[in-house]
């Protein structure tokens, strides 16, 4: 989703691809379990989507333009129109469980349903039509955080009926959040920004993390931590190598003290991260999604889009089941049988 969002904001023009796929089966890697990628679904075509978010095996949401929510109740095989009460455009997507969830979008609407998104009802707006909620984060049902464009962090202790504006120490467009249980947290903002929270948000203080990209600064756009130590942030600035063109990831090993240049990604204007464990994870770009099987020190091509194509989104629930959204509302899944 960040990525999509970011292009409009800051007319950034990149030409990328991550692996190759010539049917609607893409063939496994050499991995420890027996997986492969299948495309599962299409949401209704001409309309353009943003954001993904499975909760369970069964249930996701995926939003997109003019208000619309659709849900899967069979793991994204088929989707069925919420209605969602607006028409500003949907961007991010979060659900606690299968009942509870929250979506935003522009003038910084934030939605909320209390019944797997039969209702939704309208609990945040401003009269800025320029704001953009840009992600969202819940440790449960009742504690969350949502970030916009314009460097604002709101923070809710019910489950999103109410909110409260946080102060988080920089005016920059704010891509991600994500936090590890109710205290700590972390978020990245264009200009090389990196948040970080140990009380929940009441304080957050700002770095700015510099490194020497051949191609010039990078935007963070996504921030996923495994555990207290561990984390990572996918870029879209991509640096040269002897190979070709290559995506920076950074990392930390000590809780966020140090970051570093852990690996560059052959190839992938890179957007959202996810790990499900030390070892395994993803990164999914504008189009393609990686794979990596040692902690992101290498990354293999998986999957890659039409030209007309753009991977948005990536959501996993457990350990062997991932899904991916493009642009256009089609829906791919990693599924592992034992």
């Amino acid at each position: 989703m960040k990525r999509i969002l970011l292009i409009s904001i800051l007319s950034v023009i990149v030409i990328c691809g991550c692996g190759k796929s010539s049917s609607d089966t893409v063939a496994k890697l050499d991995y420890p379990m027996n997986c492969i990628w299948h495309k599962v679904g299409q949401i209704k075509e001409g309309e353009v989507y943003q954001d993904l978010f499975f909760v369970d095996e069964s249930n996701g949401w995926a939003v997109g333009e003019l208000g619309k929510i659709y849900h899967s109740s069979d793991g994204g095989s088929s989707w069925t129109l919420q209605e969602s009460g607006t028409d500003y455009d949907l961007h991010c997507v979060y659900f606690a469980n299968d009942q509870q969830g929250l979506a935003g979008g522009s003038y910084n609407t934030i939605l909320m349903t209390k019944d797997g998104g039969v209702s939704w009802v309208l609990v945040n707006k401003n009269d800025n039509q320029k704001s953009i909620c840009m992600d969202m984060y819940f440790v449960d049902d009742g504690i969350g955080w949502v970030v916009d464009n314009y460097g604002g962090i709101m923070h809710t202790q019910d489950g999103g009926k109410t909110w409260t504006r946080q102060i988080s120490g920089t005016h920059w467009a704010i891509t991600s959040v994500h936090f590890i249980d109710t205290l700590e947290g972390w978020a990245t903002a264009t200009n090389c920004i990196i948040l970080h929270t140990t009380d929940g948000g009441m304080n957050w203080s700002a770095s700015e993390i510099r490194f020497d990209f051949p191609r010039g600064p990078a935007i963070f756009e996504d921030i996923f931590f495994l555990d207290k130590r561990n984390g990572w942030i996918s870029t879209s600035t991509m640096a040269s190598s002897t190979a070709g063109y290559t995506t920076p990831l950074l990392r930390t090993t000590d809780g966020g003290d140090t970051w570093f240049v852990q690996s560059a990604v052959p190839d992938l204007f890179s957007s959202n991260v996810c790990f499900i464990n030390q070892n395994i994870g993803w990164l999914e770009g504008m189009r393609g999604v990686c794979i990596t099987m040692d902690g992101g020190k290498t990354w293999n091509s998986q999957l890659e889009e039409d030209d007309d194509d753009l991977f948005v989104a990536i959501s996993h629930s457990g350990s062997s089941h991932v899904w991916v959204l493009d642009h256009y509302g089609t829906i791919y899944e990693w599924i592992c049988q034992n």
